[in-house]
């Protein structure tokens, strides 16, 4: 299970997953070479079970996930990694000075993303 592992999306390679191990969990650290102005989403799948990792983030020159998953969630085998991209589900804001107190009761639902140059916080609706 630890090692490194392509992450892929549309069939293609995308970027790629490093596994290591910490006690009882699995730090998990994706680099995929995507544009952000879409939200994707990283699942990983092992054995028969898939389980949804999070939303990329920005990082330098990339998008970034990291995260960490117990052991027993994933069971035997070899990974995969897949990107699917977010339903559009949520109103986007302009991140300015104007509209701070605006968007800050909203902000643990949001996700940073840029979209057409500008850099904003895509408010995710709960369905």
């Amino acid at each position: 299970m630890v090692g490194k592992y392509p992450v892929i999306f549309k069939n293609q390679r995308v970027g790629h997953a490093e596994i290591t191990k910490c006690g009882m969990y699995y730090m998990v650290h994706c680099v995929c070479m995507m544009k952000p102005e879409i939200h994707h989403r990283i699942e990983i799948i092992c054995a028969d079970n898939r389980l949804d990792l999070g939303i990329c983030v920005p990082g330098k020159d990339c998008l970034e996930l990291r995260t960490r998953i117990p052991v027993k969630y994933l069971g035997e085998g070899i990974p995969s990694f897949q990107i699917t991209q977010q339903e559009e589900n949520g109103r986007w804001y302009e991140i300015s000075k104007e509209n701070a107190c605006e968007i800050l009761p909203l902000i643990s639902n949001a996700v940073y993303c840029v979209k057409e140059g500008i850099p904003g916080l895509h408010i995710i609706t709960p369905e």
